[in-house]
This record gives structure tokens, sequence and C-alpha cells, in this order.
């Protein structure tokens, strides 16, 4: 289990958070018994998971609002806490604005219908 690798980088454990949030996701859906019980279990330990990510330096609020794995824990309170704790430390970075579209230049035009071939005069000549 990836757990027991006992990894301590940001990344590792954030994984490990999607991991258990992936099979809180799983186990919700299973129509056992005692499936509310497990789902509630493995969703609680992917939020401390989490913790200990964001403890561990894991700072990417912008991936953690749009990541599918974590759909499981989107409800949970402690995880809009952590969320919002999140985003109010290490506020996502603003979108660049787009390049201005490129005109085509008419100066670049007039010279690309002149002829390729070099010029006889040179520097000096009267058309320059």
């Amino acid at each position: 289990m990836w757990e027991k690798l006992n990894r301590t980088d940001a990344d590792s454990l954030y994984a490990a958070a999607c991991f258990r949030a992936i099979t809180a996701g799983v186990q919700a859906k299973n129509p056992a018994a005692d499936a509310a019980r497990l789902a509630k279990d493995d969703a609680d330990r992917a939020m401390q998971w989490l913790h200990k990510a964001v403890q561990a330096g894991y700072k990417d609020s912008a991936h953690m609002k749009k990541d599918t794995y974590l759909d499981p824990l989107r409800e949970r309170e402690d995880f809009k806490k952590l969320l919002a704790d999140l985003e109010a430390k290490f506020p996502p970075p603003l979108e660049p604005a787009p390049p201005p579209p490129v005109r085509p230049s008419t100066r670049l035009k007039a010279r690309t219908t002149r002829s390729l071939r070099p010029c006889l005069w040179g520097s000096r000549h009267p058309c320059r």
C-alpha cells in the first residue's frame, strides 16, 4: 500500500490523500451494509493525508480545486476549510493575459513581394 512507503514529500502525501479519496468514493457506492462507515473512514484518512501534505509544503490550491480525485471530499466542511486556508495563505497565481493578435506588417508584406534576387546596386540602390 502507498501509505506504507512512509514518504514525506508533499506530492507523495497529496497522492496518498487522492488514493484514499478515490477509495472513499468507491466505498460510498457499495451496497454493503457497512459501506457508509468504510467510506467515512477512508474520507477521514484522506483528509489526514491532505493535512500532512499541506504541512509538508503542498500549496497548489488551484489544482486541489479542480482535482476530480478529491470529489468525494468536496462536501466536507473540513475540506472546504482546508482549501480556504490554503487559498488565503497561498493565493493562486493570476492567469496571464493572452498575447495580442499578430497583425501582418505592411512593410513586411511589401518587402516579401519584391524579388528575392540580390540587388546589383547594393546598399546605394535608389529604391532603398
